[in-house]
C-alpha cells in the first residue's frame, strides 16, 4: 500500500513540472520588401527556449527576434518553443517582394542588327496595379508595339559601344526607375552587294534586318559582282541562254534557275517566276526589274526596281502561287547588278 501511494505521489509531481504549451508568432510588416526589416513577435505560451529559422538559411535563438530578407521570395518560418524536454513547433510562409523592380535581356550577348527581348522582373505575389514605361537608347529600333508593357523587343543600328535601357515601373503607386548600360557586339553576317553605273556597294544580312548600305572596301565583293549574271545558266547537262529561253509571251531580259525547286525567275520588265518547263508563269513584281540575285543558302530572291532592291523567300509550290509580301531592304537607285556575298564578314 506504501509503494502505491509512492508511485502516486511522483506522477503528481512529474505532471506538475509539466507547463501546457501553445507555439504561436506574428510578423510585421505583413508585405515585407527584400532589404527592409521585419519583427517577428513571438505570441507563445508555456515556452522557456525559441529556435528560430527563417528560411533562408538564418536562424535566431531570441524571443521576439528581427530578420531582413535580402531576396525576394517566399519563405517558410519556423518557431520551435521548448521547456525542458518538450517541444512544440508553429510555421508561417511570408512573401518576400522586390525592394526595387529590376529587368533584364534575353541574351548574355548583344549583338549589331539581332533582336533582344528585354523584361521586367517585378515580384507582386499581392497582384498589386503594376504599370511601365520604357525608354531606350537612340540606336535601338523597337520592334514591339508598346513601350507601355512589361516586354519589349529592339535591335541596334550601332555597335561597338555602350547603349542605355531604363524602365520606370509603378506599382501600387510606387514608381521607382532602374537604368542598364549594355554592351552592342559586332556581329558578322553574309552580305547583298549592289553595283551602280558609278559604285560598288554592300550591306550585311541578318534574318529581316539589313544595315544600311556602305561602299565596299574589299576586292572580292568587286570581284563577285563583275562576274554576276543573269543571262546563262547550267541545270544538269543543259545549258540555259537567254537567247534560247522561250516562255509564251515573254520577252526575257534576264533570268536564274533555282536548281533545287526546279523554278525559273526571270525580269521582262517585271519580275517573274516559272516552272523549269514554263508553266505557270506568275508575276511576282510588275514594276521595272533592273537585277536579279537567289540566295540559295538563305532561300530568298533579291531584285531591283526604281525604288531600290526588295527580297523575299523564294517560291516552292507547284502552280508558283505564293503569300510573302516583298520586303523593300534599301532605296538604291541605277541598280545594274546583285549578288550575295557568303562569306561572314
Amino acid at each position: 500500500m506504501k509503494n502505491k501511494w509512492m508511485l502516486y505521489i511522483l506522477t503528481l509531481l512529474v505532471l506538475g513540472s509539466c507547463k501546457p504549451m501553445k507555439t504561436e508568432f506574428e510578423y510585421t510588416p505583413k508585405a515585407p520588401k527584400a532589404g527592409e526589416k521585419v519583427t517577428f513577435i513571438n505570441t507563445s505560451s508555456g515556452g522557456e527556449e525559441w529556435e528560430w529559422n527563417f528560411g533562408d538559411n538564418f536562424t535566431s535563438s531570441s524571443k521576439n527576434p528581427t530578420h531582413t530578407y535580402q531576396k525576394a521570395g517566399t519563405y517558410t518560418v519556423t518557431l520551435c518553443a521548448q521547456y525542458k524536454n518538450q517541444r512544440e513547433y508553429a510555421t508561417a510562409v511570408i512573401t518576400v517582394g522586390d525592394s526595387i523592380p529590376g529587368f533584364a535581356a534575353s541574351t548574355d550577348s548583344i549583338c549589331y542588327y539581332k533582336p533582344v527581348r528585354f523584361y521586367a522582373q517585378t515580384w507582386n505575389p499581392f497582384d498589386h496595379s503594376t504599370s511601365y514605361m520604357w525608354s531606350i537608347d537612340e540606336s535601338a529600333v523597337l520592334l514591339s508595339s508598346k513601350m507601355d508593357s512589361s516586354a519589349i523587343e529592339v535591335y541596334f543600328t550601332q555597335h561597338s559601344r555602350n547603349a542605355r535601357i531604363s524602365l520606370e515601373t509603378t506599382k501600387n503607386g510606387e514608381k521607382s526607375v532602374v537604368e542598364k548600360d549594355f554592351y552592342i557586339h559586332d556581329s558578322k553576317a553574309y552580305s547583298l552587294l549592289v553595283q551602280t553605273p558609278t559604285s560598288y556597294l554592300c550591306q550585311r544580312l541578318y534574318g529581316d534586318l539589313a544595315e544600311p548600305l556602305h561602299a565596299i572596301d574589299y576586292e572580292e565583293g568587286k570581284n563577285l559582282l563583275n562576274l554576276a549574271q543573269d543571262t546563262l545558266q547550267v541545270y544538269g547537262d543543259s545549258i540555259f541562254r537567254l537567247s534560247s529561253l522561250k516562255i509564251a509571251g515573254h520577252t526575257i531580259e534576264g533570268f536564274l534557275i533555282d536548281r533545287m525547286a526546279r523554278k525559273i525567275y526571270f525580269r521582262d520588265n517585271g519580275l517573274f517566276v516559272c516552272n523549269i518547263n514554263g508553266s505557270h508563269v506568275v508575276c511576282i513584281c510588275p514594276d521595272k526589274t533592273t537585277a536579279l540575285c537567289i540566295d540559295g543558302g538563305d532561300n530568298r530572291i533579291y531584285w531591283s526596281t526604281n525604288e531600290g532592291v526588295w527580297k523575299m523567300p523564294l517560291v516552292y509550290t507547284e502552280n508558283n502561287q505564293f503569300t510573302s509580301v516583298p520586303k523593300l531592304i534599301n532605296t538604291q537607285k541605277d541598280v545594274i547588278k546583285i549578288a550575295i556575298d557568303n562569306t561572314l564578314r
